[in-house]
Parts: structure tokens; C-alpha cells; sequence
């Protein structure tokens, strides 16, 4: 298992704001949150999450239109394996099926 971390992590979501909070509580399960303006903050010392909504966007592939928004996840005091394990909690609650 590994030691707890400090770790910063970004990613582009084809999302916008209204859509992850709608979808947070499923992405967040049983974990007490709060939003603070253009963050939510998920805190059990010494455990900290914080996950920042950038600024949205819009893509356009031909007529279709997807909104996208990089959201930053900063992890304190969590090891690599619950890093993973809430990353993929996450990853689920807003994966789309395909076709």
C-alpha cells in the first residue's frame, strides 16, 4: 500500500457546469461534500479533495456541438490506491454508453 500523497491531476470532461453537479452526488456517493463557488471540497482530515470547474466550453465536430470543461482534481493526504479507487467512482458516474 502506498504512503498518503499530494497529487494534482486535470482533465477535459465533455460536460458542463450544470451536468457535473446534477451527477456529483452519484460521483461522490456517500462522501461529504460542499461547493465553494467554481470548486467542490470533499474534507476528512487529513484527507482533502478538491476538484475545480474551469471554465466552459464549447466543441464542435461538423453540426454536432459537445460542451467540454477541464476540471482539476488536487488529492491530499490520500495514497495512490484511494486516489485510484475515487477516480474510477467517478470516471463511472459519468461514463456514456456508445455506439
Amino acid at each position: 500500500m502506498g504512503e498518503p500523497s499530494a497529487r494534482t491531476l486535470v482533465r477535459r470532461m465533455a460536460l458542463d457546469r450544470a451536468e457535473l453537479l446534477r451527477l456529483s452526488p452519484s460521483a461522490l456517493g456517500d462522501l461529504q461534500w460542499r461547493r465553494e463557488g467554481a470548486q467542490l471540497l470533499l474534507e476528512d482530515p487529513p484527507r482533502r479533495i478538491a476538484i475545480r470547474l474551469g471554465a466552459e466550453a464549447k466543441r464542435q465536430l461538423g453540426a454536432l456541438v459537445l460542451p467540454q470543461m477541464d476540471i482539476t482534481f488536487q488529492f491530499e493526504g490520500l495514497t495512490p490506491e484511494e486516489i485510484e479507487s475515487f477516480l474510477r467512482r467517478f470516471d463511472l458516474a459519468f461514463q456514456r454508453g456508445g455506439g
